[in-house]
């Protein structure tokens, strides 16, 4: 199931065509058709399309994932119904990572200036990395070749188009820093007084 033969390659033009998308299309049509409540059933079939190195951890149905040989998942992370992964090369999502409802993460993009090679359906991938700890908001969408740092904070309707470094929160279209995330501030002092 985890074959990477005719997978293309990172930074290199080619025309989509791996015997390996039409594999992963009907085990993710299979599980997005179980009941969310039934998390053995959905775990045993997400080890079929996610890396093997992936960890134990959740995907809520509906999902959509191109290759899912390409997508390794952290331990502990929570990934909300709706996630689009078009995972044309590698998509590393660290540990108690948390993405909310309809993100979507695309490795892929298309020539821009040369019209005859867009018809003739050329792309080009680039990995995207997500650290630990992140939280993509609903809505976000993560853009090829984008490194987001451990611990950042997207903002829900957020497009990020360069990296994001460690502890920032961003927000906006393009995405873009406004603070860094401040131990001072915890929520948790919020918790104490409750």
């Amino acid at each position: 199931m985890h074959e990477k033969t005719d997978l293309p390659q990172p930074g290199v033009w080619h025309i989509p065509g791996s015997g390996q998308t039409k594999i992963t299309i009907d085990l993710v049509h299979e599980y997005n058709k179980i009941t969310p409540s039934d998390r053995g059933a959905l775990d045993r079939l997400l080890r079929r399309i996610i890396h093997p190195a992936s960890g134990p951890c959740r995907v809520q149905p509906p999902m959509m994932i191109e290759y899912g040989v390409n997508t390794t998942i952290g331990p502990n992370t929570f990934i909300n119904f709706g996630v689009t992964i078009l995972d044309t090369t590698t998509v590393t999502i660290g540990e108690w990572v948390q993405i909310g409802p309809n993100c979507n993460l695309i490795t892929v993009t298309h020539p821009v200036d040369d019209y005859e090679m867009r018809r003739e359906g050329w792309e080009i991938a680039h990995p995207i990395t997500i650290g630990n700890g992140v939280w993509l908001g609903a809505n976000v969408t993560v853009l090829p070749g984008v490194t987001i740092g451990d611990n950042a904070v997207i903002g829900a309707g957020s497009v990020v188009t360069k990296d994001i470094p460690a502890n920032a929160i961003a927000v906006g279209v393009p995405a873009r820093v406004t603070r860094f995330v401040d131990p001072q501030r915890s929520e948790r002092d919020q918790l104490r007084e409750q």
